[in-house]
């Protein structure tokens, strides 16, 4: 049907053409516009009164603008679910509790650790029987391409992931882990966290993690599944860059496991300053009451290559050795140049922050009176980080249990070096993006990744590459299967003969 405004302008055409008075055609005009408001004004009036629902509307909003933050790129979402938040919210309450005006430090100290009452840091209770029957199978991680072939360098299956894109990447939200962990026992079964310690070898072997994390909380807590078992213990740095909606779903994953808790202290990370250590080293101190082997320090966009019980058996073909990064190609005296003579004759090496050292070197670190002049003397130098643990393993005069003692001149020796982590650096040239001059492992990388001998890879970043993080998953978790069937066999003798192991040092015991 036409609308009223039509009909009158089509009256007032054919009479204005048929009349010379100009009256009626103001006349005309007058009647067309008060209609034109009116039919106007009751549109609005009906759009006021309709019940079509807000809240909807509004949640939505807020997942697209979560999902634009954490990525550019297009999204198949399978389980993002609108939470609404309600007074009945178990967790409102403490965040009216915590909404007062403070500086940044004090707001972010008193809000997160000194009240978060969801933290349970104490020591796991060891079971004194072991499990039995134990149910553990291989599976496909992956549906819409195959992984396996991949890995074996099929072009066309390396070309239908980059075709496919980001068209089956799942993520979860913040809210959904923080509704999912309402029931602990639930969340983990439904994330088929490994709940056992698999082996006599790996229970009486436990490690120590830190997990420094800023962002991505789906990429932490996949990281978290892959190395998980009940007698390590795992330390975490949520960075106070974090939102409050990742920082909640945090708190809640670690609250349902009794062996991870949060650092005592958070520190606003910067790269290349001294924040980054100290994130690390806190999170050690906080490590040291516990009782493990070996520590070792992740950040939340790495991803292991091996196994639990391949990285406890590649550990303890150490000897009690610290794999320590060390750089001896390059001159690197002009990072701490401008800081003064160096304390107790200790000579600067450059290396990395990424280590695996045992718990006495842990101990000298956090305690020892010249490691702690060094710390002091490191604040004024250049991306310390990179500085102190390397230094530490490489004066064999401070007599550090594990720490170097071989010969820095014979540069052929540390050909295959350290083990703790892999790094494709950009001037090897990437089949991805790189940060900081490391390529980010991409779906190219998959077959290279399963041969390498590293414990871990640094970086993985999931929404770069999302089949990346999720073939190599799969990968970890299928060869643990295998471990726990006894249908493979690791030999170490490659890593016990490295030359920092071979060369480390050992006191009489």
């Amino acid at each position: 049907m036409r609308s009223r405004k039509f009909a009158l302008i089509e009256f007032c055409l054919r009479q204005t053409i048929s009349t010379k008075y100009a009256s009626f055609v103001l006349l005309c005009f007058i009647l067309t516009t008060f209609v034109v408001r009116w039919e106007t004004l009751m549109t609005r009036i009906q759009i006021y009164n309709s019940q079509e629902p807000e809240i909807p509307i509004e949640i939505h909003e807020r997942q697209r603008q979560y999902l634009s933050n954490q990525t550019k790129t297009s999204y198949k979402i399978s389980e993002i679910t609108s939470n609404k938040v309600t007074d009945k919210n178990k967790y409102a309450d403490a965040k009216v509790k915590f909404k007062e005006e403070k500086n940044i430090t004090e707001k972010y100290q008193a809000k997160y650790y000194q009240a978060a009452p969801w933290e349970r840091i104490y020591a796991k209770k060891e079971s004194k029987d072991e499990s039995e029957n134990y149910i553990l199978s291989k599976k496909r991680f992956v549906k819409s391409i195959n992984c396996a072939k991949i890995i074996r360098g099929s072009k066309s299956e390396i070309t239908k992931s980059a075709d496919l894109g980001n068209d089956y990447l799942t993520v979860l939200s913040p809210s959904y882990y923080i509704r999912k962990t309402e029931n602990c026992d639930a969340f983990i079964n439904s994330r088929e966290y490994i709940t056992d310690s698999l082996s006599k070898e790996e229970k009486e072997f436990p490690l120590a993690y830190s997990i420094l994390v800023y962002k991505s909380v789906f990429q932490f807590e996949r990281l978290l599944r892959s190395i998980y078992r009940p007698q390590n213990f795992y330390c975490i740095h949520a960075d106070m860059k974090m939102s409050e909606d990742d920082y909640d779903a945090v708190r809640y994953i670690i609250s349902c496991f009794d062996n991870v808790f949060f650092s005592s202290k958070a520190y606003n990370v910067a790269w290349g300053t001294f924040s980054v250590l100290a994130a690390d080293l806190t999170c050690m101190t906080n490590l040291l009451k516990y009782k493990w082997k070996y520590f070792i320090n992740l950040t939340g966009q790495e991803f292991p290559l091996k196994t639990n019980r391949e990285i406890v058996k590649i550990l303890k073909s150490f000897n009690g050795a610290n794999d320590v990064h060390i750089e001896t190609k390059l001159n690197w005296e002009q990072r701490w140049e401008k800081a003064g003579p160096v304390p107790d004759k200790i000579t600067p090496y450059k290396g990395s922050v990424h280590v695996a050292v045992n718990k006495n070197f842990a101990q000298f670190a956090i305690s020892n009176a010249t490691s702690l002049r060094l710390m002091n003397w490191l604040t004024r130098t250049d991306i310390p980080d990179e500085l102190f643990f390397t230094t530490l393993n490489h004066n064999p005069h401070l007599r550090i249990p594990g720490s170097f003692t071989g010969d820095l001149k014979k540069k052929n020796n540390f050909k295959k070096g350290d083990v703790a982590r892999y790094k494709k650096w950009h001037t090897t040239g990437c089949t991805g993006q790189e940060h900081h001059g490391i390529c980010i492992a991409s779906v190219k990388d998959l077959q290279v990744l399963e041969r390498r001998p590293e414990m871990f890879v640094n970086k993985i970043i999931w929404d770069n590459d999302h089949y990346t993080m999720d073939c190599l998953e799969e990968l970890i978790y299928n060869r643990t299967v295998d471990g726990y069937n006894e249908n493979t066999q690791f030999d170490t003798k490659e890593y016990s003969n490295l030359y920092f192991v071979r060369n480390a040092l050992r006191h009489d015991k």
